[in-house]
């Protein structure tokens, strides 16, 4: 008999990942690298369509580009957050300023990945 090694992130069983991220390159580097590590990953391209995804299913973690189109990365964390959600927010941004990084966690962000980054260092 064979089981399957989870993935966890802070001692929670990682199962679901929402990516938004408006670059078609990136998004499918991302989604393809995480579904090699068995990552569930549902894919959008902005943060209209991130929103709809936040208010019909339920993610273990929501990776968000900040400068999209549409609703801006930002308005999603805030609109979140006021739900009373806790789901792990994990921002990518090409904006590596302090006060990028402050504003996002003044959202409710949880944790600022600066643009570019490598591949192993989303895993970690």
């Amino acid at each position: 008999m064979s089981t399957t090694k989870k993935k966890c992130i802070g001692g929670f069983e990682m199962k679901t990942i929402l990516l938004a991220e408006d670059n078609d390159n990136l998004r499918e580097l991302i989604t393809d690298f995480l579904s090699e590590h068995e990552f569930e990953v549902d894919a959008v391209e902005d943060g209209e369509e991130a929103w709809e995804m936040v208010l019909t299913k339920s993610y273990q973690l929501i990776l968000l580009d900040v400068m999209m189109p549409g609703i801006d990365g930002f308005e999603v964390i805030r609109s979140l957050r006021a739900t009373g959600s806790c789901v792990p927010i994990l921002v990518l941004s090409a904006k590596g300023d302090l006060s990028d990084k402050d504003a996002a966690f003044e959202c409710g962000a949880d944790d600022y990945l600066v643009k570019p980054f490598g591949i192993d260092e989303l895993l970690m």
